[in-house]
């Protein structure tokens, strides 16, 4: 049901009203941690486009949240809009926020904005519920599986019982092993400071680069991830955990939070055989400490990575959109869209063209 007194403001900062928004991000369907104010404040590379509806009455209803930039064709630039962090971030599961009651008329406002923007608007990471995509009348172009675990029949006492008989027997053996040499679970959160903020924060990045070495996509966005999730962990919106002895960290993840959801987001290890199983233990803990903290899901995020599949038992998918508002905008769109569509096959071709002669 409509509502005829929803206003829409632009705004270059969420300012006073982000304790609303973020109440309404935790109260929203799918609550996704690149909805709150935290990240959408420090993940972004370009500047912050916030609509704000509200009521007659100023009390805000929701809105939605992007990163404008630039984009160079040529000689010539076109304006565009992308989700916050859209890239080496990769941020997921994103929509417009709203009060339930409210979200038609807040969605139909958004919309309506995107429509007379005259710009050009790719969203990556936009949730499969919404209603963007239709409205704009710009059909996914990228659809990637986002796999997620419900926690509500899992116990602390054996989080693993659902899970591939594989995955239980390298948690229990690593533990035991990891345990035996002196290396325990700890936990860095909002309660921990700053100093601890730090150190983790220094430890899991080491870790990642450890662990992926100069494969790293992050690299090129680890002064924003670094700040990110700094800020993540000062608001209670981010909990790291760690396997360590009183010298070193041998394996560490960070979750982000929002509503009863966490959301595993990035993590390393070291890989010297001898830490075998570290990741599969430390993941083990991640899951008890959920259940205890009483939520609901633990989300593994974009991605088909193979062992997504021994911790995941559901999947949903985050969708890409790139639409443009106004003839240039429109134009680029597009091409753009028409060389999504090209490339596989053109790679089909040029393997053909090119067999391998191993």
């Amino acid at each position: 049901m409509s509502r005829p007194d929803v206003s829409l403001v632009e705004m270059s900062s969420l300012g006073s009203n982000r304790a609303s928004w973020d109440d309404l991000v935790d109260r929203s369907a799918l609550p996704s941690p690149f909805l709150k104010s935290w990240w959408l404040e420090n993940a972004l590379a370009g500047s912050l486009v916030v609509l704000a509806c509200s009521d007659g009455e100023g009390r805000m209803l929701g809105g939605a949240a992007f990163e404008a930039d630039t984009l160079s064709m040529g000689p010539f630039g076109v304006p565009r809009l992308r989700s916050v962090g859209q890239g080496v971030l990769t941020p997921d599961h994103l929509d417009v926020v709203a009060d339930p009651r409210d979200r038609n008329a807040v969605v139909a406002s958004v919309a309506r904005w995107l429509h007379s923007s005259r710009r050009l608007i790719d969203l990556d990471g936009l949730a499969d519920t919404s209603e963007l995509p239709a409205l704009l009348d710009a059909p996914a172009i990228e659809n990637e599986p986002a796999p997620y675990l419900d926690l509500g029949p899992l116990t602390t006492e054996a989080p693993l019982a659902q899970m591939p008989g594989r995955l239980r027997s390298t948690v229990k053996r690593s533990g035991k092993r990891l345990a035996r040499d002196g290396y325990a679970v700890r936990r860095i959160d909002r309660a921990s400071g700053s100093t601890a903020h730090e150190g983790a924060l220094d430890a899991l990045l080491h870790l990642h680069d450890e662990r992926w070495q100069d494969t790293s996509a992050l690299a090129d966005g680890a002064d924003r991830l670094q700040r990110t999730l700094r800020a993540a962990l000062a608001a209670g919106g981010a909990v790291i955990h760690e396997l360590a002895d009183d010298e070193r960290v041998i394996a560490s993840e960070v979750e982000l939070l929002a509503g009863t959801r966490a959301c595993f987001y990035q993590s390393g290890r070291l890989t010297d055989r001898e830490f075998r199983g570290s990741g599969s233990v430390l993941k083990e803990a991640v899951l008890r400490w959920a259940i205890e903290e009483g939520l609901t899901e633990f989300d593994l995020l974009r991605g088909a990575e193979s062992y997504k599949d021994d911790w995941a038992d559901s999947s949903r998918n985050v969708l890409r959109i790139r639409v443009g508002s106004g003839t240039a905008a429109a134009l680029t769109a597009a091409s753009m869209n028409r060389w999504v569509t090209l490339a596989p096959h053109l790679a089909t071709l040029r393997s053909r063209l090119n067999p391998s002669r191993d």
